[in-house]
């Protein structure tokens, strides 16, 4: 038995800083080599179908040229690969943390912006909703991982009103960006455009609430204060965590 060194914050917030390699009992032991291994071979689909992407060889970056079709999906191919790799190092690397996921998600929305400005047709705007859905997804439950960091009381209406505007805004306005791009000539009224499936939206708008709720309540209430302290903890990371092996599948597939 190695206790990992535990430190007590303000507050009372338990948490450990231990890092280092751990040989187990039970559990395969895992070692840098073989993280950096899963995480490269993980990533190199997607890097092998880009680098095979037959794109056209002007290398003009004047705004112009950006804005030609397969100029502007070069690009937005590019970032989204980006996303895709550092979800890889993510998923697979040998110590992470939950900040991390701001790799994802920061490329992941900076192609969404380019996408934006070249929606056409049908196919472009599913494509869009598509990947809309995507980022809700995973940037929801990469702010919300990283959320226990406010751990004290009166920071509670912060972490809540954060969370809840930045997925009621986020949604909104990819929606209408995409009902947007369902009108002829920019006229008429706005297509009801769904950004999240059923699982998706099950686990955002039932799961994280529920989790949120026995995190801060409820486990005092079932187990009395000042037991199985780690437990919320350990719960929340692990509903993040199967949140974001999800995206990671959608990605992969």
């Amino acid at each position: 038995y190695f206790p990992a060194p535990v430190g007590y914050m303000a507050g009372g917030m338990a948490g450990h800083g231990g890092t280092g390699e751990q040989t187990h009992a039970v559990l395969p032991t895992v070692t840098p080599a073989i993280a950096l291994s899963l995480a490269l071979v993980s990533a190199a689909p997607a890097v092998v179908e880009h680098s095979r992407t037959p794109w056209p060889r002007d290398r003009s970056t004047s705004l112009a040229q950006l804005r030609r079709g397969w100029q502007l999906q070069r690009h937005v191919h590019l970032l989204r690969l980006t996303a895709h790799v550092t979800l890889c190092a993510f998923m697979f690397g040998w110590h992470v943390h939950e900040k991390a996921s701001l790799m994802v998600t920061v490329p992941l929305a900076l192609a969404l912006a380019l996408d934006n400005s070249n929606l056409a047709g049908e196919e472009g705007r599913r494509r869009f909703v598509f990947h809309a859905g995507e980022y809700v997804f995973v940037a929801t439950v990469a702010n919300y991982a990283v959320s226990p960091l406010l751990f004290q009381p009166r920071e509670w209406p912060i972490k809540a009103l954060v969370q809840v505007i930045g997925v009621v805004v986020t949604r909104g306005t990819l929606r209408v960006a995409a009902g947007a791009c369902g009108r002829k000539n920019g006229k008429g009224p706005l297509e009801p455009v769904v950004i999240l499936g059923r699982l998706q939206w099950a686990y955002l708008a039932l799961g994280l609430p529920a989790l949120e709720w026995y995190a801060t309540w409820g486990h005092a209430w079932v187990f009395g204060a000042g037991r199985f302290e780690f437990l919320p903890l350990m719960l929340t990371s692990t509903y993040c965590a199967a949140g974001v092996l999800f995206a990671y599948v959608v990605q992969a597939a």
